[in-house]
């Protein structure tokens, strides 16, 4: 998997761009944008995912947790798959595909834009479901990814909502993997 990183989170991570070779466009499956933003003074982490727009924040990162984001976005990522009921098969399955991660810059503006609206939505949602504490960001990423969206810049057609349209990517990409063994 590929984690393309704003300048924040490479800021965070002491990485220069020059640092980082360039990864080409990847499966979109694969391909996930990391980006850092502050709520209530808290420094959060949004893990999108470019295909879908399937996204989780982290919240409450330290720049230890940052500096191994590679593990955090695995442990994380589990946790809300977990939390919205992908099968114990779909788990396993993408939890393989990232146990080689790349930290690659950023190359989709339209993937970025669609971000900075997910995070001004997520602010207000979290605030309803804050009083949950942990149970809240839970409601809040779900929330998340039940909303209408597709990303800015991109035809009406590409629009969908984020988690059914990440199951869809990983049912074709079950497909392909079948056929190329074929």
């Amino acid at each position: 998997m590929i984690l393309r990183c704003t300048s924040k989170i490479l800021k965070e991570m002491r990485i220069t761009k020059s640092q980082i070779s360039d990864q080409p466009e990847s499966i979109a499956f694969e391909e996930w944008y990391v980006n850092l933003f502050y709520l209530n003074r808290h420094k959060c982490l949004m893990f999108t995912n470019a295909g879908a727009l399937f996204s989780f924040v982290v919240v409450d990162v330290s720049r230890k947790d940052i500096q191994n984001l590679q593990e955090l976005f695995r442990k994380e990522l589990s946790r809300a798959l977990f939390y919205e009921e992908f099968s114990a098969g779909q788990i396993q399955e993408i939890m393989k595909r990232a146990e080689k991660i790349t930290i690659a810059k950023t190359i989709s503006r339209s993937v970025l834009a669609s971000m900075n609206q997910m995070t001004f939505e997520y602010e207000f949602t979290s605030e309803k479901y804050q009083h949950l504490g942990d149970k809240g960001t839970i409601a809040a990423n779900r929330k998340l990814n039940r909303m209408l969206r597709g990303a800015i810049g991109k035809s009406r057609h590409d629009y969908g909502i984020p988690v059914e349209r990440f199951k869809e990517m990983i049912a074709e990409y079950k497909l392909e993997k079948f056929h190329v063994k074929n």
